[in-house]
Formats: structure tokens, C-alpha cells, sequence
């Protein structure tokens, strides 16, 4: 009896932390080779501006990471600040949070491509409901993000007194967002009804051995 519960208990705890994983990612892989040179945040100083992607999040969620691609060749260093935005029906919407990391702090992992890399710093938590929301990049040094084909992405490239913004669609940055979603993946419903199932049982068991003894 007492392995029984423990089992369910095992299956239901290990279900309630199965949902911390990657919210969401722009593209299948995240180190594949750019299609095109990257845009450019700040190149120019005196007219800072900053690339924006939208992304989706089908349930309620907070958000602890995030993990960009850079163009190394394009980027002096500083900090880079990535904002969140609420994506109202008019880009680039209105402003959530944003977070700022130096160059010092950056996590970097190598891509298939010399010069780009992958940055990853922890933004602490940030909870946002379900719905679409923009992400911006942004160095005042300057700062290259690449673009990857990705039929379903949409840049946009916030624009300044030589150039006007600009959409790019089919195009996207490589990011993805690290956190615990409110709704568990499959395997978690999966290890949850185990554990319902494994309770049930042993209440049954248990019932079954009182009404023996009664009789």
C-alpha cells in the first residue's frame, strides 16, 4: 500500500515539474546558418533603434531565459538589452519589461557559422499570459542579429532618420524562451494520469481489505 501511494506520488510530483522547458523557439535550430547578413541595432550611435520578432505563447507563462543569436562582427560589445513587448495590433507595441546584460555576462555557445554565436543570460521571472508579444535586441554600441528563413516570422526593423522601419517577412532571428508554462506538455498529462490512476487503485485495495475484515 504504502509503495503504491509513494509511486503515485512520485508520478504526480515529477508531472508538476515536467513543464519547465523551452516556451518558445523561432526556428527548429537555433545554430543553423543565416540566409542573409544581419540587421543592424545602433550601428550608427547618434541614431540608436532596435529589431524586433514576434513570438507566440499559447498558455500562461513565466519566462526565466533567453537565447538570441548574434552576428560577432557587428557587435563592439556593451551591454545589449532585450525588451518585451505586448503585441496590441500595432507594432511595436506597448512596452512590458526589459532586461540588460554586459558583455561580460554573456553565455556564449558556438554555431555552425565562425562568427555567429548563441548569447544566453537569465532574465529572473517574467510571468505573461498567453497571447503574441514582440522581443526586441538592442546595443547602443551597435549589435548584428542574423535573419533565418522561417516562413512564418516576421522582423521588424525599427527605423531612424536615414531609413524607415521596415517589416521582413519570412524572415526571423534565432531566439528561443526558457521557463515553466501554466498548462503541462503531454508527458506530464501522461505522468499525472498515472498518478491518479496509481491513487485510485490504492484507495480500492484499501477499501476491499476493510470490508473483508468487516465481514
Amino acid at each position: 500500500m504504502k509503495s503504491i501511494l509513494a509511486a503515485a506520488a512520485l508520478a504526480l510530483a515529477t508531472a508538476s515539474s515536467a513543464n519547465a522547458a523551452t516556451l518558445f523557439q523561432s526556428i527548429p535550430d537555433l545554430t543553423a546558418v543565416p540566409v542573409q547578413a544581419s540587421y543592424c541595432s545602433s550601428c550608427n550611435a547618434l541614431l540608436p533603434f532596435r529589431i524586433y520578432d514576434t513570438f507566440e505563447l499559447a498558455a500562461d507563462s513565466t519566462i526565466n531565459s533567453v537565447t538570441f543569436a548574434i552576428d560577432t562582427r557587428f557587435s563592439p560589445g556593451g551591454s545589449t538589452n532585450v525588451g518585451f513587448f505586448n503585441l496590441n495590433g500595432a507594432l511595436p507595441g506597448t512596452a512590458i519589461a526589459d532586461f540588460t546584460i554586459s558583455a561580460a555576462n554573456y553565455l556564449l555557445t558556438d554555431t555552425q557559422t565562425d562568427f555567429i554565436k548563441l548569447v544566453t543570460f537569465d532574465i529572473g521571472a517574467l510571468a505573461l499570459d498567453a497571447g503574441s508579444y514582440d522581443i526586441s535586441f538592442y546595443n547602443p554600441n551597435g549589435l548584428g542579429i542574423p535573419a533565418y528563413a522561417d516562413p512564418g516570422g516576421k522582423l521588424y526593423h525599427q527605423g531612424n532618420f536615414f531609413q524607415p522601419s521596415q517589416f521582413y517577412d519570412g524572415r526571423s532571428a534565432s531566439f528561443s524562451l526558457g521557463g515553466v508554462s501554466a498548462v503541462p506538455e503531454p508527458a506530464a498529462w501522461a505522468m499525472m494520469i498515472v498518478g491518479f490512476g496509481l491513487t485510485g487503485g490504492a484507495i480500492r485495495v484499501t477499501r476491499r481489505r476493510t470490508l473483508v475484515a468487516l465481514a
